[in-house]
């Protein structure tokens, strides 16, 4: 007279399992499945001979900065050194000669990272490479501020020519910091990355720098075929170091 009960089968026991058990098992599946892609986004590709030549050629640039500062160390001693730490001279001279050796510095120690596949943060690698238009942007606006400072003297102190130039560099900064925000690196950013290219940004960068470079030396011929200049040994020396960072600059950010 017993009845004999059945044990519900595996169907009905995933049929009257709680939805929400469903819902973190689909939840921590997907999960697991995220993290794995990411990961495997983040294993670092194999190394080109391309990238160890770049590299070479990275470590030649920083022992030419090095030799370069070492042979100079004189001059800075005799001329630099003495002035008061008020000077803005003395403050931009020291910048633009230390400034890129600690960023070269630090490029290094991250390449030779990127090289030996250490284990590196992927976030921190990604913000440097992002960080390298600002870094090249306080190098360039050093030199232009030495050179906008010349102008604006040539100009006599000119309070609307100090306007006009201070509206150039505010309007490059802006640039600068707009192609930043529009070309940040996405989900594809690898780290060899550092060694093979630079940030897209960069182009906004040079299109800014070689316009208030064109504006820095439009000025300066213009006062100096206005005759007060022409043939003196100093307006001969404007012209040539204002054509010297103008192609320079044009080269560097031709491509």
């Amino acid at each position: 007279m017993y009845h004999r009960i059945r044990s519900p089968s595996a169907a009905h026991r995933e049929w009257f399992r709680p939805q929400h058990s469903i819902d973190d098992d689909q939840v921590s599946r997907k999960a697991q499945f995220t993290s794995t892609s990411s990961e495997l986004r983040r294993m670092p590709l194999p190394l080109t001979q391309t990238d160890l030549d770049l590299d070479k050629t990275a470590i030649a640039a920083l022992v030419f900065l090095v030799w370069e500062n070492l042979i100079t160390l004189d001059d800075e001693v005799e001329y630099i050194w003495p002035k008061p730490r008020t000077a803005w001279v003395k403050s931009v001279f020291l910048f633009l000669r230390y400034f890129p050796l600690a960023v070269q510095l630090c490029n290094r120690i991250l390449d030779e990272k990127v090289i030996q596949q250490a284990h590196l943060s992927y976030s921190a690698l990604r913000a440097w490479y992002i960080s390298q238009a600002v870094v090249a942007y306080l190098g360039m606006t050093g030199v232009e501020f030495v050179m906008m400072v010349r102008v604006y003297a040539l100009y006599h102190n000119s309070r609307w020519i100090g306007w006009g130039l201070g509206c150039v560099l505010l309007a490059e900064t802006i640039a600068v910091i707009a192609g930043i925000f529009i070309t940040l690196p996405g989900v594809h950013f690898e780290p060899q990355l550092l060694l093979t290219k630079v940030p897209h940004s960069f182009a906004y960068l040079g299109i800014s720098a070689l316009v208030s470079q064109a504006i820095i030396l439009g000025l300066t011929l213009h006062r100096f075929l206005q005759g007060q200049w022409a043939g003196t040994s100093l307006g001969n020396l404007l012209i040539r170091d204002g054509s010297i960072v103008y192609f320079i600059f044009f080269g560097v950010f031709r491509d």
